[in-house]
């Protein structure tokens, strides 16, 4: 509860950044986490007179947490959609069901559902309103391990997308992709998952050992924690790829012969000539060509566009061609040869540092370029022992 409050505020200071929208989302579920903590908080703290209150707000809660981040996922890796407002459902109905019984039942049938529902020490079966309440808490934990798998499959899904878009459109992606949000995704779920079981059996079995619950504690702290820190530091998203105008429009009827191919890249005019389309092949030939004559993936921060413009054609065409007939996206394209270009200034220069050798080849930074290294490198790379020797050292 209080690593959540914590990052609901640290969140909240960051919301004057207009370009990061997703942030208010993950504020959102950081305080609806809050909430969910808070009322187990009270329930482990056996505050009973708070017990209805909290419990409320429990329910409300734990269906709302999931959907909220599929949300923030959403807002990172694609156009608004307020269709997944309607994930939000079952928390409002759950929440106003769980409430509106509590108001309903006397007080001894709030205490019988309490003790002999939530807390485990029914002396005899549940009947009218009580029986109903714990109907409505049993359909909620139903419910809830629905969302997890939902918002599991749907996020990993969302990222998978969003990461493919990004690997199209850059060639240095550092930053840019989702992976450390997809393996908190992962992680998460799978918690969530042993969290449902842990729930299914009844929360009443942590009661009797506070060290029992030290173990959810500490791992949900750590994994929420991490959560908000990843997403503070996440700067890029889609809204980044839109305004930055590398989402591939649909192809035009443009010529595809550039009147400036064997143009080096200082020189090129990036005003596409008015040109028809020529087959897949002939575009994907002359993209080696032009790339490998004019060294351009020595240029950092290379983007699609970049290249669109220099052979003065469509994004979408030179997309298609290295994805269809060379089957990479554009990164792998780049970096690939970068990867090939490092190699060759470390044989014909033994004496250059490994990071002189990383910025020469147009990375951005050397972590990237190991990263790169490793999944392209040559057989008898010698940059294998450079590095080797480098981490000894």
């Amino acid at each position: 509860m209080t690593t959540c409050a914590l990052m609901t505020v640290l969140i909240a200071l960051s919301l004057g950044d207009s370009r990061r929208r997703a942030l208010r989302t993950l504020m959102a579920f950081m305080v609806a986490a809050t909430l969910l903590y808070a009322g187990h908080y009270i329930f482990f703290g056996r505050a009973l007179w708070l017990v209805p209150f909290s419990d409320t707000i429990y329910v409300t809660a734990n269906l709302a947490v999931y959907p909220l981040y599929l949300i923030y996922i959403r807002e990172l890796t694609a156009s608004r959609d307020v269709r997944y407002l309607l994930l939000l459902l079952p928390a409002l109905i759950g929440g106003t069901a769980t409430g509106t019984l509590y108001a309903l039942m006397t007080p001894e049938q709030t205490q019988q559902f309490v003790s002999g529902y939530l807390y485990g020490n029914a002396t005899a079966p549940l009947s009218g309103l009580p029986q109903l309440q714990a109907m409505v808490h049993s359909a909620c934990k139903v419910t809830f391990a629905a969302l997890v798998v939902y918002v599991a499959v749907s996020g990993l899904r969302l990222i998978r997308r969003y990461n493919r878009l990004v690997n199209e459109q850059y060639a240095d992606t550092e930053g840019k992709t989702l992976s450390s949000i997809r393996i908190l995704l992962w992680l998460v779920t799978m918690t969530a998952l042993a969290s449902f079981v842990a729930n299914a059996i009844g929360r009443q079995c942590f009661t009797a050992s506070p060290l029992l619950l030290t173990i959810p504690s500490l791992l949900f702290s750590t994994l929420l924690f991490a959560i908000g820190y990843t997403g503070l530091r996440c700067e890029f998203s889609i809204k980044d790829v839109e305004s930055e105008g590398t989402l591939s429009p649909t192809p035009s009827t443009h010529n595809d012969t550039p009147s400036t191919v064997n143009a080096t890249p200082s020189t090129v005019n990036d005003t596409p000539s008015t040109i028809n389309p020529t087959p897949a092949a002939t575009l994907t030939e002359r993209i080696r060509q032009y790339v490998s004559d004019n060294r351009i993936y020595l240029q950092p921060n290379l983007k699609l566009n970049d290249l669109a413009r220099q052979l003065g054609t469509n994004r979408t065409y030179i997309n298609q061609s290295i994805n269809g007939e060379m089957g990479i996206t554009f990164s792998e394209f780049i970096n690939r040869q970068r990867i090939q270009y490092a190699e060759q200034m470390a044989r014909e220069n033994p004496q250059l540092p490994i990071s002189e050798l990383a910025t020469m080849a147009g990375f951005s930074s050397l972590s990237s370029f190991y990263r790169n290294l490793q999944q392209f490198r040559s057989p008898q790379s010698p940059l294998s022992e450079r590095r080797r020797a480098n981490a000894r050292q």
